[in-house]
């Protein structure tokens, strides 16, 4: 984690305890860096309504992660339609549950590492999950939020 705000300026106190409450968050205390879409029916039409209006249209997606993150993340953030496999490669990893080709080719062209080919390693490897969170934190200007904060 240190190797990975010092790279991307993420130094101040207050910067610090805000990436590192949100990446607590977002991974369940780093528990977890993979995004779960093992969903049930009930919970599917929550989460995301326009998809799943009744619940036969969810019990299709229900109880398969690889066909709904194909489904729900066809056609955004930089991802091809459900049969690119894009939703599963790009679904939520790492510490901020980075998502989207989009995202994943951003975080590559920032750090070098090839994160389009190789989506694994930002949600097997704990350095590529602290790096990428590090990234999207900085690229999505979460520093200068924190600093205009005025508490540090």
């Amino acid at each position: 984690m240190a190797d990975a705000c010092s790279r991307f300026g993420i130094s101040a106190q207050i910067q610090v305890a805000g990436f590192m409450a949100q990446c607590l968050f977002e991974s369940t205390f780093f528990s977890h860096l993979e995004e779960n879409l093992n969903y049930r029916v009930e919970r599917l039409m929550v989460v995301w309504p326009r998809r799943f209006p009744t619940p036969q249209s969810a019990a299709l997606y229900a109880g398969h992660p690889e066909t709904l993150a194909n489904f729900v993340y066809a056609g955004r953030n930089g991802n091809g339609d459900a049969l690119s496999g894009d939703g599963w490669a790009f679904r939520g990893s790492g510490l901020l549950q980075l998502t989207g080709r989009a995202n994943f080719q951003g975080a590559a062209k920032a750090t070098g590492n090839d994160y389009v080919n190789s989506p694994e390693l930002v949600r097997t490897s704990p350095k590529d999950a602290a790096l990428t969170a590090a990234w999207f934190w900085y690229a999505h200007g979460c520093n200068t939020l924190m600093t205009a904060a005025g508490i540090d």
